[in-house]
């Protein structure tokens, strides 16, 4: 039975970048496909149906590999995208993309001329064991399955427990079981002096830069809910 290939799409500008990817990936056994640019990569994407898409974050004139990896996810929900930038962590702290960002592999170009790096990196992403990028040492978020990256973000925003459920449809007793194991992946305690949820809301906003708001809050389950968190 022949053996499985993985299919890895490539959306890079730069020439000499884009062949050291091919090149490292390809001695790999990975069928690799290279594009220069948003809209030749999704029709690609349509052909060849990639389990991975590489895609530069900046990718000249056209649309940026944020907005192409945004679309891929729509038209290829089963597809890993990871993201390659010669600026990880600017890329992290825009609140903008925070969310999206939250499960993804962003690899620096820097690490590109490292082969172990790369294929460590794509392993990883295939593996969805990726990491939130460290940001200036201990302000970093660890690892974090994509629920705990919302909860922390809407934990973050100012909203209770009471409200993060109403938010994500789920039991507040459900969002309790999540934070407690938010607080244990960060190694964060409450204790006389010190708070935890608050520890969270800042190794979050120091960690991600995160400026934005929750859409459609409900501000009357925020007030029911604030007098029950002295037990979180």
């Amino acid at each position: 039975m022949a053996n499985w290939t993985r299919r890895i799409l490539v959306v890079e500008d730069d020439a000499f970048t884009a062949t050291l990817v091919e090149s490292v990936l390809t001695r790999e056994g990975y069928e690799v496909t290279v594009c220069p640019d948003a809209g030749t990569a999704r029709a690609v994407a349509a052909e060849m149906d990639p389990d991975l898409a590489l895609l530069d974050v900046n990718l000249g004139s056209g649309p940026s590999g944020v907005q192409l990896g945004f679309a891929l996810e729509q038209t290829h929900p089963g597809m890993v995208i990871t993201y390659l930038t010669r600026y990880p962590t600017a890329l992290v702290k825009d609140g903008n993309n925070a969310e999206h960002l939250a499960n993804k592999v962003v690899l620096s170009k820097d690490d590109v001329s490292d082969a172990q790096a790369l294929l460590a990196a794509i392993e990883a992403a295939l593996r969805g064991q990726a990491e939130v990028v460290p940001i200036d040492g201990d302000a970093q978020v660890r690892l974090l399955t994509p629920t705990q990256m919302e909860i922390l973000r809407l934990l973050s925003s100012g909203m209770t427990n009471s409200a993060i459920a109403q938010h994500r449809s789920t039991s507040e007793r459900a969002v309790e079981k999540q934070v407690k194991a938010i607080y244990a992946a960060l190694d964060l305690e409450s204790d006389k002096t010190t708070n935890a949820r608050v520890l969270a809301a800042l190794r979050y906003s120091d960690t991600m830069g995160d400026t934005m708001r929750v859409e459609l809050m409900d501000i009357e389950a925020m007030s029911a809910g604030d007098g029950q968190q002295a037990r979180s």
